[in-house]
């Protein structure tokens, strides 16, 4: 069983290099945990898009058109502006949520250990999930 979604991870990554803005003298960082990775890209979000709209898949703004084309004609994205949303579907059965963070210059997504534990009650579950990990 997969530790993170392979799929998630190929999402954030797909998402951080067709969303980041290059004129930035900055990478994007790919830090791993023992509980967690966290993909961070360089430029806040696009203009005419709120943190709102963008984590809730409402609105997607293209910041690098020609690369976008490229990934999503090598099957690396499925359809543009999904990412996050797919990302959160990816994560539909864990425990433990992804995490989103967008700030004026940058935009974090921490993708933690997929994990599922049906023998807890589903009072146990909401705990679990809100404690700090």
């Amino acid at each position: 069983m997969e530790k993170i979604p392979q799929a998630a991870f190929r999402e954030a990554i797909a998402n951080a290099l067709i969303h980041r803005v290059w004129d930035i003298d900055s990478h994007i960082r790919v830090s791993m945990f023992d509980d967690r990775i966290e993909v961070v890209s360089p430029g806040g979000l696009p203009a005419g898009i709120t943190a709102e709209e963008y984590l809730s898949g409402k609105l997607s703004v293209l910041r690098n058109r020609n690369l976008a084309n490229v990934f999503y004609r090598l099957g690396f994205v499925e359809i543009f502006g999904t990412g996050i949303t797919r990302i959160k579907q990816l994560y539909a059965e864990s425990l433990i949520k992804p995490d989103f963070e967008v700030s004026e210059n940058a935009i974090k997504i921490v993708l933690p250990l997929f994990e599922t534990n049906v023998n807890l009650t589903e009072d146990e579950k909401v705990i679990y999930s809100n404690f700090p990990h």
